[in-house]
């Protein structure tokens, strides 16, 4: 390759516009499946919570056994 050629792909900036989107896209994807899991791991628990708080006030239980 020459001299010439790679300081064409080095201006170049349409292949480094898609690079960023792409990127961008990877780490906004990543961000909400943390995000989301953290918060269905706290809305189970306050469900949880709220579930033996119940139990415990009206002495019912749900779970069978």
């Amino acid at each position: 390759m020459s001299t010439h050629a790679l300081c064409r792909l080095w201006r170049d900036e349409s292949a480094l516009t898609s690079t960023e989107y792409c990127l961008l896209l990877a780490v906004v994807s990543l961000t909400a499946v943390l995000a989301f899991g953290d918060f269905s791991t706290e809305l189970q628990t306050v469900a949880n919570r709220t579930s033996d708080e119940l139990e415990r006030v009206s002495g019912l239980s749900c779970a069978g056994g």
